[in-house]
């Protein structure tokens, strides 16, 4: 509609303004009086409230973390290959023999 009024003579502005209000009933020269669009765009959205009681009772359902089991805990291992050999003959022998692999 807009390129039939445009070559009928009009200004492309003048064809939009008409095509709109004969197809959609909207009149671009006159703004409506309820346009909403703007008004809710200015009001700041509700916050919502944390639910506490929720929080809890989610944190109470989660199982456990299992992440770390089957995992050697013990985080002094002995790096021999770092231990002079006046650290290694401190050794008891009870480790001593624990790292050669001596389990009987």
């Amino acid at each position: 509609m807009v390129v039939g009024f445009e070559r009928a003579g009009m200004t492309p502005t003048a064809a939009l303004s008409k095509a709109m209000k004969l197809a959609y009933k909207i009149d671009l020269t006159k703004p409506s009086a309820e346009d909403t669009s703007r008004t809710k765009a200015k009001e700041a959205p509700a916050q919502k409230k944390a639910d506490a009681a929720k929080a809890v009772d989610t944190a109470k359902r989660q199982p456990p973390d299992a992440g770390d089991r089957g995992v050697n805990r013990d985080s002094t291992k002995i790096r021999i290959a770092e231990l002079s050999d006046a650290e290694f003959d401190k050794l008891p022998e009870s480790k001593k023999a624990e790292l050669r692999g001596d389990y009987a």
